[in-house]
């Protein structure tokens, strides 16, 4: 089980890699508790349908984010609003974004995702909402006002994954 940590205030990650698309939500979840430990975690309540199937909530206050590619599960935790996105190739954007000159698109794309579910509107916003400016250390990331701290994490080849922290 590695551990990673990016360098923004209060942030900690763990990911899980399976082979089984079944167990991704459960790796999720393990993921997760390996961060909070025995702090109760309910599902935040979806806005577009009422059912609790949103962000993992934390009894403790502090804020949660989970994301699944195919092969495994990365969970990120903070002292504020976070994001966490993990995609894997071939690329499957939807919707599509427009991508900066010279990125890499996967990458890219899990900074915006990251930014969006930081944000807790996730893709009910449209994701050429988000701009980017490379800061000291990572990115800067704005959306509607709100500013954000963008990390690209380091996993294994066939993956691309990014969290994103609220900047205050």
């Amino acid at each position: 089980m590695p551990i990673l940590a990016a360098p923004c205030a209060a942030f900690h990650a763990a990911v899980w890699w399976e082979r089984s698309r079944a167990d991704r939500f459960a790796r999720g979840r393990e993921a997760l508790r390996a961060l909070v430990g025995d702090v109760t975690v309910t599902a935040a309540v979806c806005p577009d349908c009422g059912r609790r199937h949103g962000a993992p909530l934390l009894a403790d206050g502090r804020f949660a984010s989970v994301s699944h590619a195919s092969g495994g599960s990365l969970a990120a935790v903070a002292d504020r609003a976070v994001g966490v996105d993990v995609e894997d190739r071939p690329l499957r954007l939807s919707p599509a974004v427009a991508v900066p000159p010279g990125e890499d698109p996967l990458q890219h794309w899990t900074r915006v995702e990251a930014v969006l579910k930081a944000d807790g509107r996730g893709l009910r916003v449209d994701p050429d909402a988000v701009v980017f400016a490379r800061g000291e250390g990572g990115w800067r990331a704005t959306l509607d006002g709100r500013a954000y701290v963008v990390h690209d994490l380091a996993l294994d080849g066939p993956h691309a994954a990014a969290v994103a922290v609220a900047a205050n």
